[in-house]
C-alpha cells in the first residue's frame, strides 16, 4: 500500500465498464447534474482513474466496488477497447480502457456515485444525445460486435 497522497497517485488513465444484464440491457451512469462535476448530467460509464500502483483491471475492480459494491472477481471481463480524450475535444488528455461485464443482476448494485442508473437497450442508448463522447464511441464499437445483434 502506498503512503503517497491519493491525488499524487492518480493517473491520466481510466478503467471503465459497460454493464450488461442477462436480458441484454446496458447499465450506465447518469452523472451528477452539478455543473462543477465533469460531464454534468450526461450518461457515462462506471469506473474512474486508476492509481500508479494499479493496472487497468485492478483499477476497475476498485472503482466498481466503490461506486456500485460490485465485485468484478465474480465475472469474466472482456476488453472492448481503448479510447482517448484529447485537450481539443474533451479539455483533458486521458486514456480510457473500456471493459464489458455480462450477466449483471441490477438489483444487487448499490449506487454510491452519480445521479442514477440508466438501463436501456444498446439501440435506445445510441439515440440519446446526452451520452458522453467516449461512452458513444464505446457503444458504437459494442454494436459492431456479433454478440450484440440481440441487444
Amino acid at each position: 500500500v502506498s503512503d503517497m497522497p491519493l491525488d499524487q497517485e492518480q493517473t491520466t488513465i481510466g478503467s471503465h465498464a459497460i454493464l450488461i444484464t442477462p436480458d441484454h440491457q446496458l447499465i450506465l451512469q447518469r452523472r451528477n447534474p452539478d455543473p462543477s462535476f465533469p460531464n454534468a448530467g450526461k450518461i457515462s460509464l462506471f469506473g474512474g482513474s486508476i492509481l500508479l500502483s494499479e493496472d487497468p483491471l485492478m483499477g476497475l475492480h476498485r472503482e466498481l466496488l466503490e461506486e456500485l459494491e460490485l465485485d468484478t472477481n465474480q465475472f469474466l471481463l472482456q476488453n472492448l477497447g481503448t479510447y482517448y480524450k484529447t485537450q481539443a475535444l474533451d479539455g483533458i488528455e486521458f486514456t480510457v480502457h473500456v471493459f464489458l461485464i455480462r450477466d449483471i443482476d441490477f438489483s444487487r448494485l448499490v449506487l454510491h456515485e452519480g445521479a442514477g442508473f440508466v438501463i436501456e437497450t444498446l439501440e435506445t442508448l445510441l439515440q440519446d444525445p446526452s451520452l458522453t463522447r467516449i461512452t458513444r464511441l464505446a457503444l458504437e464499437d459494442l454494436k459492431k460486435l456479433d454478440v450484440t445483434s440481440t441487444m
